[in-house]
């Protein structure tokens, strides 16, 4: 082992085929369905590239955006916000497994500035009121995380896309953890933990999932750091392996069923009273659940609606007196978890 991200490497790896055991013997009884096929993984046919990467990210708001969703089914659209100053642009999506594979790439786009954040008062809200510039088919995409490369001359971002599995009966159940890496995304000045003058009392009390990654994440969240090199190891060990954020854990509390485990990755902090239900059923009922980071299920959020959809508002006050919904819903006043 050459560096610190090989032995954490073949840690995860070693948990991941640990917990697709234990499932095996896990007491509830077994699927009927047949046994999932495995996750794709780069063949001859379709080889794995290294282009997937950022040489040049180029100046803060170069070039950068965000999707609409958080995650889609396999052949839904998705729409692409983008601004830059260059003159024109592209996309181009990368699969991300045992290696990056390129699935997609968009045709030259006309650059422009989209307006800048808005601020939404009392709660410090950061949003980018900004028009579509591209929708993406899906249809043909294996499940799977996936990163939108974009490209402006001296210039490149990401966009996170993560492509549900529409099955998880015997899967190994991957949970990109979007909570977190939007509670302390500083695009616009604001996140779950600081403003603009870096200090507490001037956070965000709720942060929208309709803005981009700061590009300090290269606009891809938290992917890079925590989660990456897991799911890397995961689909070369040949695991059979679904795919899913904590969003979708929320909005659907059958995400889970039949699933051999469930697993989030490096740090995954953030979980509304659905999600933590979810995952309790599912473990009650037989399902395998690993925490492969720290600082797991710590703080109490809750969600609301934005103009481009559901689920895309994350609530967390980090005080039960502070939060309005202490005295009308104490249930989901969003207090931590752990007191």
């Amino acid at each position: 082992m050459s560096t610190i991200a090989d032995v954490r490497n073949l840690v995860t790896l070693l948990l991941v085929v640990l917990v697709a055991g234990c499932a095996a013997s896990a007491p509830s009884p077994a699927p009927t369905s047949p046994a999932p096929p495995r996750t794709p993984t780069i063949s001859k046919a379709s080889a794995g590239t290294a282009d997937w990467r950022l040489p040049h990210p180029g100046p803060e708001h170069a070039i950068e955006g965000f999707a609409d969703r958080v995650s889609v089914a396999p052949g839904d659209q998705v729409r692409l916000y983008v601004s830059t100053a260059a003159s024109s642009w592209t996309a181009t999506a990368f699969r991300i497994g045992g290696d990056a594979r390129k699935v997609w790439t968009s045709p030259e786009q006309p650059g422009r500035m989209q307006p800048a954040a808005v601020v939404q008062k009392p709660t410090n809200t950061v949003v980018a009121p900004w028009t579509p510039s591209l929708t993406v088919d899906t249809t043909g995409w294996d499940p799977g995380d996936y990163l939108f490369r974009l490209d402006a001359p001296g210039a490149q971002r990401y966009v996170p896309l993560t492509v549900r599995t529409p099955s998880n009966v015997g899967r190994v159940v991957i949970i990109n953890a979007v909570t977190t890496w939007q509670a302390y995304n500083r695009w616009g000045g604001y996140s779950l933990y600081k403003g603009p003058d870096g200090l507490r009392p001037d956070r965000a009390r709720a942060v929208s999932f309709d803005r981009p990654y700061e590009a300090a994440m290269l606009g891809a969240g938290q992917y890079l750091q925590f989660e990456l090199g897991a799911v890397r190891v995961a689909e070369q060990a040949g695991i059979s392996v679904g795919y899913a954020t904590d969003v979708d854990l929320h909005a659907d509390p059958h995400l889970l069923d039949g699933a051999r485990a469930m697993i989030t990755l490096g740090h995954d902090e953030y979980w509304s009273t659905a999600m933590r239900g979810a995952a309790t059923n599912a473990r009650e009922s037989g399902v395998n659940l690993a925490f492969l980071g720290g600082n797991e299920v710590y703080r109490h959020i809750r969600f609301g609606d934005t103009p481009l959809g559901p689920n895309r508002l994350e609530i967390n006050y980090k005080s039960f007196a502070e939060d309005p919904d202490s005295t009308t819903d104490p249930v989901e006043a969003t207090q931590d978890w752990r007191l």
